[in-house]
Parts: structure tokens; C-alpha cells; sequence
């Protein structure tokens, strides 16, 4: 037995004694670890490793010390069941460590984990600093009073626009009421307790009033207060935005001023009926002073026949109160304070104010546009239309000699009969309820733009009209004039236009759509080639002879082009598809935006790109960037030897903005000038210069959309002059 050799030999004996030992020691202190990283990592994973690795070492451990112990008492039976075990859970650990191998490669290396700690402790650090940037605008906004309040109105927070316009600082209103900054009165009303309550219950208040500062002077202050809820939707404070108003008080007066000096007398008017406000025009017009009439009732400047009425226009106002006029078609009198009448015309306004709606009425005295109104039934036989005037009861009162050659009565026949005797049978039912409309709202207004609006001869014979309609005040009450024209020639030209228009649209929409999809079913089999081509030039390159080579290169170099070619006729069969929408803005932003995203073009060709002050127009903000990218893009492309000095400039033309882009190129002859806009169209071989043709069939295609056109000017070798033109048009 090797064990009664080790006794003959003590220093051997002692070697074994020790060494087992110490790695029994060190076996037993392993689980220990492993016990503290499960402690601090719960996942299963580690969970389970650990138990294994448990079970492994300590089953070593044993082993060693058995081989101390069956020194002197021999139990090799034991020790050998001990190993057995031992081997057992150390193949049990090797085969759940090689199936959870994967699984530990995963786990994130201490670089990664540092990496994340890192990451983390920026992003909470710039939440933070966020957050102070935050507090530190809002304190510092000094146009506005910001504060926070509790629950129960006690301040919280104070900004420095709050300390400038309330005169407290911070450290003196924090802890406070709020209610310190109301007057007297209405704290005695509870108006802050109520602010509060409304705030809580609708979710925001609104509203002005007078407040107070420290040193208790007073002013006008616009209050806006919106509730702050915890996470259960309990209210927990208030925000509050304090405005100062006063200046807009003192502006009052300044209007007042305005309207004084307004040509129209100025009448403010309360749903009683009652005068708030009278401008100076109003002794002129109606011969009473201001202190006379503010106060009194609106009746006194109305004829007694009309007062009946006119309670009932006053109410109907302010039920749906909008601006609205008085007076045109229709006869409407003011009274004098020495009894006289005089024609007038009201202007009705709603006036909004801290007291409610109120009405603003601007009288006009329109006596000698009566008089002109008068004289105009002379010009109307001079009119190249039919000119009818018809009274509210839908009765002839006057026509001209167009109506007698147009419809084939004679002016006797006309006037005092029915204006529908020219209105077909199948539409006289509803006329007189248009009719009607009309008296009730008259306006000038068209009839029969875009409807099939008929008139009837004295023969019979219908025909195609257009009417303009406008109410014109007489003697006996509104009348309607009423401008007919006959449209049947405009409207069989319109049809044949519209006719031609829908076939064309249809023909460029199949032509569209053929394109659309012809390029789009052409990509398919041509990657498979280029895919094909590409792989026989990645693996057979210097295999073959050179002209193989060649021929493979040739090929690749076509599907490439070819595919450029394509996608090209793709981008241009969408080109229109959704326009951007019309907007104003710098078209110098648009110009900046082209040069941007042709950074890497300019830099590499060194170009020198300058422009004047661009104007800001109305278009589509994309079309614009389209447009500069590709005309400047051709200019860096086509720049022959020189470096390339580019400028973009615009004037204002005729209703157009006209813009240019000038290079100094190789310039185009004018027989091309045409030929270069058209899709595909290419002057160079591809070994000169690269693409496919369709940049400028782009750029007049999209401005031909947005009503714009493009030209071109150039001598060769002289560069060239890229004009386009958008028309002015508003936003």
C-alpha cells in the first residue's frame, strides 16, 4: 500500500499531510464565495451553477481530507465511495456548464456593466441638470408673475417676475396666503376661495381683476390658475400666472381717443338697450352731446314708426351676436335731436368686455349715396347685360334694352310682371324661396358659377345664364338688381375643354402608371442579373482571359446604369404625388438645406457657392430644396476644368418671383436649351459624366405644378444661367 511507504519516510508523509490539507482549505472556502454572489446575483442561471460548483468542491474537499485521514486509519472503501460521488457530481457539473455555456457567454462582461453604470449616471445627471435648467427659466422670467400655490393657497414658489410685479421677495410671500394680494373687497366676497374651487373643479380659471402690491398700490391683472394633481388625481396645489394689465388700461383712453376721431358716430350699446359710450362724431350726427345721450335709451335715435321693430333687431343680435350691417338694401333712418330723419347705415360689432357682450355700432349718414344710388338707374341701359331690378314681392320694376334683345319682351311686358315669367316651370317652385333668402340677407352675390342655372325666352327656348345679384335701396324698400348673361357659348367651350382636359389627365395617368409600374416589374429581374453579374466578377476576376474580364465588367457597369436608369424613371413617375404642403418661408432656408445635403460634392470640387438675400415666399418648402439641390448639383457636375464659382439670386417680376443660378461651366449650346428638360435627355456619354437625364425633368415638372415654369441661358464654355419663376400668391 503506497500509505505504508510514506510512513518509512516522514518528510514525504508530511508533504502529503500538508498539501492535502491546504487544498482541502482552500476547496471549503470556494463555497463560501459562490454562496455571496448568489446572495448579491438571485437569476436562476447563477443559482444553479452555484449549486453545482457547491456540490463539486466540497465533494473534492472531502477527498483530500480522506486522504489525510486514511493515512493512519485506513478506509479506503469510504474514500473510494467519496470519489465515486465526487466524479459523479463533477461530470454533472461539466455537462450543465457546456448546456448553459451560451447562456454565460451572454452575461455582461464588468466593462459592460461599468459602461451601463456610466450611461446611467449621465442620463440622471442631465435629468437633473434639465430640471434645474427648468426652475432656473421660471424663476428667472421676468415678463410674468409665475408662482405655485398649495391646496389651500399658500404660496409655494415665487419667480422674480412675481417679486418685480407684486414687490415681494421669495423669502417674504412663501408660507403666505395668497389671498394678501387681493383687495379688501374682495376678500370679503371670499373671491380667492372661490378662485380656487373653480380652478379645482373645471381645471382652470381664468379671469381679471384689481390685485395688490406690497406697498398696497393697486393694479389690473389678467389671473390664470390651473390645478396641480398628485398621482391618484387628488388636487395638491395650483400653478398661477400673474399678467400686469395696467398698460392696457391706460390704452383705453388712447381708443377712446381713435374713436372720437373715427369719421362714423361710435355708439356702445348693453343688451338693455342702453348707451355705454358715444364718440364726439355723435354731436355732428345727431345733434346730442355725449353726456346727453350715455346713459339713455338707444330708441331716442330712432323714428317713432321703427321703434316697435327695433327691440326685436336688438335681441336677435345679441342671442347670435357676429358682425353684421344694417341699412344696405333697405331703408333705415336715424332721428335728429331737432326731430329730423336722415338715411343711415349701422355697422353691428360684438364687444366683448368684463361685463358681458355688448354691441358697437358705427352710424353712417348716407343721404348723398342715396341721391348717387338714384342716379345710377341711368347708367344701367349703358350695361352690356341683361339688367333686371325686382322688389322684395318678386315684381319687374325696371329693364333694360339687353333684356328686350336677350329674352324677346318688350319693356312693357316686362315691368309690373313676375320676375318668374323668365324662370323655366321646373324651377319656379323653389325660386321664391331663394328669392326670399336673399331680402332677408342682402349681399351682393353670383348665381349659376359652377350650376346649370337656366333662363326662359318669351319663345319658349332655355338657355344657359349666369346672375349677379346685388340689393339696391328705392323708395319703396329693397330692391334686387339682378346682371344676367348668357353663357351658352362659354359654357359648350367649357365642356369641350373639360372634355379634352379629362382625356388628356386619363392619358397621362396611364402613361403614369405604365411607367410606375414597367420600372417597378423591371427591378426585380434586373437585380437577379446584377446579383449574377456582380458574383461572376467577384469570383472569376483574373480567372478567365482579359476579354472575359471585360465583357463581365461591361455587364455589371450596364445593370448598374440600367437600375440608375429606373429607379430615375420611378422617382419621376412620383414626382407631383402628394405635394408638400404651400407655405410661407425664407426661400433662403430652402437654398442652405440644398447645400447641406450637397456637402460631400462641394468639398470634394472645392466650390465656391454664394448667394444674395433670398425672399421669402409662398410654395412648397421640399420643391424648393428639390430644385436648388439639382440645378447646383449639375453646376458642381458640369464644371469642366475650373473650379466652380456658383451664385443664386431672385428678383420680383411680373406677379412671380424669378430666380437664377449661375455657374461658370461648360455652358450649353441653344440648340439643347429645350432638349435638356425633357426625361432622359443626356448631351455627354457616360465615360464624361455620370447620370441618367431626369434632374431637370424633375425640376419642370414640379414647377409646373406649383404654377411655376424653368430656362435656361448659356454659351458653351461660357457657363450658364438656370432661371425659374413661382408665382407671388398668399399664404
Amino acid at each position: 500500500m503506497p500509505h505504508l511507504y510514506c510512513l518509512r519516510d516522514p518528510a514525504v508523509l508530511w508533504l502529503h499531510v500538508v498539501s492535502d490539507l491546504l487544498t482541502a482549505v482552500a476547496y471549503f472556502a470556494i463555497p463560501l464565495v459562490l454562496f455571496q454572489v448568489v446572495h448579491k446575483r438571485d437569476e436562476l442561471l447563477f443559482r444553479r451553477v452555484a449549486a453545482l460548483f457547491v456540490a463539486f468542491i466540497a465533494a473534492c474537499g472531502t477527498t483530500h481530507l480522506l486522504a489525510v485521514w486514511t493515512i493512519w486509519q485506513p478506509m479506503y472503501r469510504l474514500e473510494g465511495v467519496v470519489k465515486a460521488i465526487t466524479a459523479i457530481v463533477s461530470i454533472a457539473t461539466a455537462i450543465v456548464l457546456l448546456r448553459l455555456r451560451a447562456q454565460i457567454l451572454n452575461l455582461p462582461s464588468i466593462s459592460e456593466l461599468k459602461k451601463e453604470i456610466v450611461e446611467r449616471r449621465r442620463a440622471e445627471e442631465a435629468t437633473r441638470l434639465e430640471s434645474e435648467k427648468y426652475r432656473s427659466i421660471v424663476e428667472s422670467v421676468e415678463e410674468y408673475a409665475l408662482s405655485t400655490i398649495d391646496a389651500d393657497g399658500e404660496v409655494l414658489t415665487w419667480n422674480l417676475g412675481a417679486e418685480r410685479l407684486k414687490g415681494y421677495a421669495a423669502k417674504e410671500i412663501v408660507g403666505r396666503n395668497f389671498s394678501c394680494l387681493f383687495t379688501t373687497e374682495d376678500i370679503a366676497k371670499r373671491l380667492p376661495q372661490e378662485i380656487l374651487s373653480v380652478a379645482a373643479e373645471t381645471g382652470r380659471f381664468e379671469g381679471e381683476g384689481w390685485r395688490i402690491r406690497k406697498d398696497r398700490s393697486r393694479f389690473w391683472a389678467r389671473v390664470i390658475l390651473r390645478p396641480m394633481r398628485d398621482a391618484a388625481g387628488a388636487v395638491k396645489g395650483f400653478s398661477k400666472i400673474t399678467h400686469d394689465l395696467s398698460e392696457s388700461k391706460a390704452k383705453e383712453a388712447r381708443y377712446q381717443a381713435i374713436l372720437d376721431a373715427a369719421p362714423d358716430a361710435i355708439l356702445i350699446v348693453n343688451r338693455q338697450g342702453r348707451i355705454d359710450f358715444a364718440s364726439a362724431q355723435m354731436e355732428k350726427l345727431f345733434g346730442y352731446s355725449c353726456s346727453e345721450i350715455v346713459g339713455a335709451s338707444v330708441d331716442t335715435l330712432v323714428p317713432l314708426r321703427f321703434r316697435g321693430t327695433h327691440g326685436g333687431h336688438r335681441h336677435g343680435f345679441f342671442n347670435a351676436p357676429r358682425t353684421r350691417e344694417m341699412g344696405i338694401g333697405r331703408e333705415l333712418f336715424g332721428l335728429r335731436k331737432d326731430g329730423s330723419e336722415f338715411s343711415i347705415e349701422i355697422s353691428l360689432s360684438p364687444l366683448e368686455t368684463k361685463d358681458g357682450t355688448v354691441a358697437l355700432a358705427a352710424i353712417r349718414d348716407v343721404t348723398e349715396r342715396k341721391k348717387a344710388e338714384t342716379r345710377f338707374r341711368a347708367l344701367l341701359e349703358s350695361a352690356p347685360d341683361s339688367m333686371v331690378i325686382v322688389n322684395s314681392d318678386g315684381f319687374i320694376e325696371l329693364a333694360n334694352q339687353q333684356t328686350e334683345k336677350l329674352f324677346g319682351y318688350s319693356n312693357m311686358e316686362l315691368v309690373g310682371q313676375p320676375v318668374d315669367v323668365l324662370v323655366p316651370l321646373n324651377l319656379r317652385h323653389g325660386h321664391g324661396e331663394h328669392r326670399g333668402r336673399f331680402f332677408s340677407a342682402p349681399k351682393p352675390r353670383s348665381m349659376g358659377a359652377g350650376l346649370d342655372l337656366m333662363a326662359l325666352r318669351k319663345d319658349g327656348t332655355q338657355f344657359p345664364v349666369e346672375i349677379s345679384l346685388s340689393p339696391l335701396e328705392g323708395p319703396n324698400g329693397v330692391l334686387v338688381t339682378a346682371a344676367i348673361r348668357d353663357v351658352t357659348d362659354r359654357r359648350e367651350a367649357a365642356r369641350q375643354l373639360v372634355e379634352k382636359l379629362a382625356e388628356l389627365s386619363h392619358s397621362n395617368e396611364q402613361l403614369e402608371q405604365f411607367a410606375y409600374i414597367a420600372s417597378h416589374d423591371l427591378l426585380e429581374p434586373l437585380r437577379m442579373i446584377a446579383s449574377y453579374t456582380q458574383l461572376l466578377a467577384k469570383r472569376y476576376k483574373g480567372r478567365l482571359d482579359p476579354d472575359a474580364d471585360e465583357f463581365i465588367g461591361f455587364a455589371v457597369d450596364g445593370t448598374r446604369r440600367m437600375k440608375k436608369l429606373i429607379e430615375d424613371l420611378l422617382l419621376y413617375s412620383r414626382t407631383g404625388k402628394g405635394l408638400p404642403p404651400v407655405r410661407e418661408f425664407p426661400s433662403g432656408d430652402a437654398f442652405q438645406s440644398a447645400l447641406k445635403n450637397l456637402g460631400a460634392a462641394i468639398e470634394e470640387s472645392q466650390a465656391t457657392i454664394t448667394s444674395d438675400i433670398l425672399p421669402t415666399i409662398v410654395a412648397g418648402e421640399s420643391v424648393m430644396v428639390q430644385i436648388f439641390q439639382n440645378l447646383i448639383g449639375n453646376a458642381i457636375k458640369y464644371r469642366g476644368k475650373l473650379v466652380p464659382l456658383i451664385h443664386a439670386s431672385a428678383h420680383k417680376g411680373d406677379k412671380e418671383w424669378i430666380f437664377c443660378v449661375t455657374d461658370n461651366g461648360i455652358g450649353i449650346d441653344a440648340q439643347y436649351f429645350d432638349r435638356i428638360f425633357l426625361i432622359f435627355q443626356r448631351l455627354h456619354g457616360h465615360d464624361e459624366y455620370e447620370g441618367t437625364g431626369v434632374g431637370l425633368a424633375i425640376c419642370k415638372r414640379i414647377l409646373q405644378q406649383q404654377g411655376g415654369r424653368i430656362w435656361v441661358e448659356s454659351d458653351p464654355g461660357r457657363g450658364s444661367k438656370f432661371f425659374f419663376a413661382l408665382p407671388m400668391r398668399q399664404a
